[in-house]
């Protein structure tokens, strides 16, 4: 597979429009990139359902015409065998060995993660409808994307957003917040992956610590594990994380634990599927720094080009896929010019799921490679043709 990848050429990064743009021009290009990715994801699921049909047809050759319907009827395996399999608790792992990284496993995963959301942009939500909730909040945004010589369009992996402070003032100041929507790619249908926020409040707005880590836990339950109240001093942050796992149970209080719970999540909190900007905003240690929460777009690549493990690593590839996790860093109120302690200048949330981050990478990466190998054909089936005078 990797020889295939390498002879893929990324065209990069493309900032789409300026931030600064009428939030119009940024919906009727996000419409259309995102109307050539549905298109390419339906045209993936119809041919998987042309070769079931045809499968189905070539194993049964002997049944007359009029028996075919019931068999077409049964082929789509994933939508008649669901009603039937009990759901499971949002935010559990949806896949069964052998069903994972496809389109409709990672559909299938999407409909059972919204249970947590960051103002009301959920895991598993379709992208139309995420750009819908940023543009009534008055963000402005653009989408962010990656182009392959071997693929029609680009793809469309992340949506970047920022609210009126930073439109009109250069610098982070006070008031400012920014989104990050990550979204799955092509064949999958394309949804919110995983959600980033950052918030610099100002002196008028700064809640308590104490006062917004009860906000968090009615929003999100009990905490896994919470670093000491007493880190937010002069200059401190203070860490929060809810972690569920592949059934979707709440791990316990974490916090005096040295176990393997702690273990797992040291391991997976830097991976792509749950930090931002690469980690420089899940390890930053002012607002300066943690406010960089766009995904690291070398990450993206890799995982297209080279799968899901790659972008994790072997060891912990399996328990980080399990996993869903809500990170909080609560920083020190010095940033907006507030000494006292106990008071919170800046936020940071990130929700990451690691079964729909992995089936969606997965799938993407296989729909990469046919599409290389597809190409790679097409062109000596060409050159078979040419003969050159000798």
């Amino acid at each position: 597979m990797w020889r295939i990848a390498r002879h893929i050429v990324a065209i990069g990064l493309v900032t789409v429009i300026p931030l600064v743009g009428r939030t119009m021009a940024a919906d009727d290009l996000i419409d259309k990139m995102l109307k050539a990715a549905d298109q390419a994801a339906q045209e993936q699921m119809d041919k998987m359902n042309k070769a079931g049909e045809e499968q189905s047809q070539q194993q049964q050759p002997s049944q007359p015409q009029r028996r075919q319907p019931p068999t077409q009827q049964q082929s789509p395996q994933p939508q008649s065998a669901s009603p039937q399999t009990p759901s499971p608790s949002a935010g559990a792992q949806a896949d069964a060995p052998g069903t994972c990284c496809t389109p409709e496993a990672t559909a299938a995963i999407a409909k059972q993660v919204g249970k947590y959301d960051v103002l009301g942009i959920k895991l598993g939500m379709p992208a139309k409808e995420a750009a819908a909730i940023l543009k009534t909040r008055g963000f402005q945004f653009k989408p962010e994307t990656l182009k392959y010589d071997v693929l029609p369009d680009a793809l469309i992996y992340g949506v970047y957003a920022i609210n009126e402070v930073l439109v009109r003032k250069s610098g982070v100041q006070p008031g400012a917040e920014k989104i990050y929507v990550a979204l799955t790619m092509p064949p999958n249908p394309q949804v919110v992956t995983k959600v980033n926020r950052f918030i610099l409040f100002t002196k008028e707005t700064a809640p308590t610590q104490q006062g917004l880590i009860g906000d968090l836990e009615k929003k999100y339950g009990p905490v896994s594990y919470a670093a000491p109240l007493t880190n937010l001093s002069a200059p401190g942050v203070q860490d929060l994380y809810w972690v569920d796992d592949a059934q979707g149970n709440r791990l316990k209080d974490q916090t005096n634990n040295q176990g393997y719970e702690n273990e797992l999540l040291n391991q997976c909190r830097g991976k792509a599927t749950f930090s931002s900007a690469g980690g420089s905003g899940e390890y930053a240690n002012s607002p300066g720094s943690g406010h960089e929460i766009q995904i690291d777009s070398g990450q993206v690549k890799k995982g297209l080009e080279e799968g899901y493990i790659a972008t994790v690593g072997a060891y912990m590839g399996e328990q980080c896929a399990s996993h869903n996790i809500i990170h909080v860093r609560l920083y020190y109120g010095g940033s907006i010019g507030i000494s006292a302690p106990g008071v919170v200048g800046a936020m940071t949330v990130v929700i990451g799921n690691g079964p729909l981050h992995r089936s969606a990478t997965d799938a993407s990466h296989k729909f990469l490679m046919e599409s290389a190998k597809r190409r790679d054909i097409k062109e000596k089936e060409g050159a078979q043709k040419n003969r050159p005078a000798l």
